[in-house]
């Protein structure tokens, strides 16, 4: 595969961006910071550029009217499978849409887990930090902290003991998930 240029990653954004342009973050934030954060993370990280462009797609097709077509002709069918790997039925429950999660997050591709781990540490980030959305209560933060862990817990997998054979840009990203999520009182 030939290595992605900048102007790949630039277009990724701007199709991003003009998918997001109506949404906001439960902050109040604007929506495209987001993934434009998790994809950082990634970048930082030395994840692989599937990944890096997956997390900046990675809420479109389960938030927008973007299509799985749509992210094929952009970036390819890799990172469009990532990006419907995590994609949730928002026909569902939310219950049983974060149960699913958890029980999904163990046969996730690597590309797809890197951008859950990320995705997860950037919610995190805010929620469990100084900034938790407006109306969430100790309750409601520290049950998303359990949450996300189980989350994190099942992506790693078998790889969860440190040292056994995952990727280690991987296990660095888990690893500031889990310290993350540990810092909660």
């Amino acid at each position: 595969m030939a290595r992605a240029t900048v102007s790949d990653f630039l277009e990724v954004v701007a199709f991003s961006a003009e998918a997001h342009k109506d949404q906001r973050r439960k902050s109040g934030g604007a929506y495209i910071n987001h993934p434009i954060r998790v994809a950082a993370t990634l970048a930082e990280v030395g994840a692989p550029e599937r990944a890096v462009k997956a997390a900046l797609l990675h809420d479109t097709l389960e938030d927008t009217e973007a299509t799985y077509e749509d992210l094929v002709q952009l970036a390819g069918y890799e990172v469009a499978d990532i990006v419907e790997e995590l994609t949730d039925n928002k026909e569902l429950p939310k219950a049983e849409r974060k149960r699913l999660t958890i029980e999904h997050a163990r046969g996730l591709s690597l590309g797809a887990k890197f951008v859950k781990l990320a995705d997860l540490l950037d919610n995190c980030t805010g929620i469990l930090g100084d900034h938790p959305p407006e109306g969430w209560d100790e309750e409601r933060i520290r049950a998303y902290g359990e949450w996300a862990n189980k989350v994190r817990e099942a992506a790693m997998g078998k790889y969860a003991q440190k040292g056994r054979g995952v990727d280690r840009q991987l296990e660095l990203l888990s690893d500031r998930l889990e310290a993350v999520i540990t810092k909660q009182p």
